[in-house]
């Protein structure tokens, strides 16, 4: 990472800022020039203060001001605000929301829903990130998916979202695998298997601890596949050591001396092992030369304020990116060469429960917690009343009135719209099929009289949103397939 100050001034050495400078006066690293985005400016003290959450960036004056939001927030009064739970006129699931002349207007929705003509975020069909509400291009009469979920391939012959291989985050087909969910690696045949565990450079493709080779520092015992610290060694002199080891020299021979194990160095001095020289991730070097854990939720930082990835089960609000050339310019006036590049700081949140692991966006799911399973990029209670609803209405109709339908069905188990999935729409007289989440246990009073509320709600000849319903069914269900 590229931090500056001024070489010369330095008898031709160069000296890092303080970590949260992007840029610093020569000779004071601790006096900032610059500051990281996500960060501001305090020209008085010469500091940077990091934005608070959910501020991606805020106003020089303040860090709780906030300039800009991460997606799902609306900025108003310099505040960043969830769209889902504030007084506002945008669609819930909205990504970016406008304030114009105090109108609020859906501009973007997040993945997994579209803007209609009212200007109101509506679900596309299970598993499926972008769809068209093009009525005149149909497949199988329901709209037409253009990109499939984390985990989803478009099927060609079908046009369909079918599942990628197990672990597999984006994939051309069933078999072969582009890119793997955090904590798996892609391998020579396209496959998503566990990343190796330290210290083996490589392992099982079904066991990450079971070692078929070791990193340099180590041996390999081929009796039960581990690997076990020992120096790699020429002539009896260690030449490389395993981490939270160090060289040390002395009587023309050189072997590896621990680190003290309560400072987690990963390098250390080996005249004075407790004093580390470096960290391993997860981990800081602070002022007082020991190893200690970074913030919650980030594995990769260089202090408390400056974390560079994620753990998994957070997710980066602000995505980590690499600046090169007219952007570092326009930081430092030009004062850096096109060459140079930084890294980006990020800011980590917690995935949104039920998710357990999560993408680009904290309420992306790519896994769940127990009694969740996955549907597409959703974590819906393995316990849920499978919906269907026929209504006696032109397609046209039942678009213009299909969010309200949402809202009105949630809200009569008093449930929020994200509670209910999409299963599929069939167009002639419009057929919704729906997975409508429940958090009450299976065979409880709650459930039943939640099916019973939803059985009343739909009953044939009564009207949802201006929509009358020919026919329809309310059932209980897991996701094992069982009926209640």
């Amino acid at each position: 990472m590229a931090t500056q100050s001024n070489a010369n001034a330095n008898n031709g050495y160069c000296i890092a800022c303080n970590i949260t400078c992007f840029s610093c006066v020569a000779n004071n690293p601790n006096n900032c020039t610059a500051c990281y985005a996500g960060a501001t400016y305090n020209s008085v003290q010469m500091s940077c203060t990091s934005c608070l959450f959910p501020c991606i960036t805020c106003a020089a004056a303040s860090n709780s001001s906030c300039t800009s939001c991460p997606s799902g927030y609306i900025l108003q009064n310099f505040a960043c605000t969830l769209i889902s739970s504030s007084n506002n006129t945008c669609s819930q699931n909205c990504a970016t929301c406008q304030i114009t002349n105090n109108v609020q207007t859906c501009l973007i929705c997040l993945p997994g829903y579209i803007l209609s003509n009212a200007n109101q975020c509506i679900p596309c069909m299970q598993n499926c990130s972008v769809c068209t509400l093009n009525k005149n291009v149909t497949i199988n009469n329901q709209p037409v998916c253009v990109s499939c979920s984390i985990g989803y391939y478009l099927n060609a012959l079908s046009d369909l979202c079918t599942p990628c291989a197990l672990n597999c985050a984006g994939c051309l087909n069933s078999t072969v695998c582009f890119s793997c969910l955090q904590g798996y690696t892609l391998t020579s045949t396209y496959q998503c298997f566990p990343r190796c565990n330290y210290p083996c450079t490589s392992c099982s493709q079904t066991n990450p601890s079971f070692c078929t080779s070791c990193q340099a520092g180590f041996t390999f015992n081929s009796n039960n596949n581990t690997c076990t610290a020992q120096c790699t060694s020429s002539s009896n002199n260690c030449t490389i050591c395993p981490l939270g080891y160090s060289i040390n020299i002395g009587n023309n021979t050189q072997t590896c001396v621990q680190c003290t194990p309560a400072s987690n160095c990963s390098r250390c001095d080996s005249t004075n092992p407790s004093n580390c020289l470096s960290c391993a991730f997860g981990l800081y070097l602070n002022s007082n030369l020991s190893c200690v854990p970074c913030p919650t939720g980030c594995s990769n930082c260089l202090g408390g304020s400056v974390c560079f990835r994620c753990q998994v089960g957070y997710v980066a609000l602000l995505q980590a990116s690499l600046l090169t050339g007219a952007y570092i310019n326009r930081l430092l006036a030009n004062s850096v060469s096109t060459s140079n590049a930084v890294y980006q700081p990020v800011n980590c949140v917690a995935c949104a429960s039920p998710c357990n692991t999560c993408l680009n966006n904290p309420n992306i799911c790519t896994s769940c917690v127990s009694g969740y399973s996955l549907r597409g990029t959703t974590c819906i209670s393995s316990f849920y009343f499978a919906v269907s609803v026929q209504f006696s209405v032109t397609p046209s109709v039942f678009l213009n009135n299909y969010y309200n339908f949402l809202l009105q069905l949630s809200a009569s188990i008093n449930q929020n719209i994200g509670t209910v999935l999409v299963n599929s729409i069939v167009y002639g007289s419009a057929t919704a099929s729906l997975s409508v989440t429940t958090t009450a246990t299976q065979g409880s009073s709650t459930a039943a009289t939640q099916q019973q509320n939803l059985t009343t709600f739909t009953t044939q000849g009564t009207t949802i949103a201006n929509m009358a319903i020919l026919t329809s069914s309310v059932a209980s269900t897991t996701t094992s397939g069982g009926s209640s």
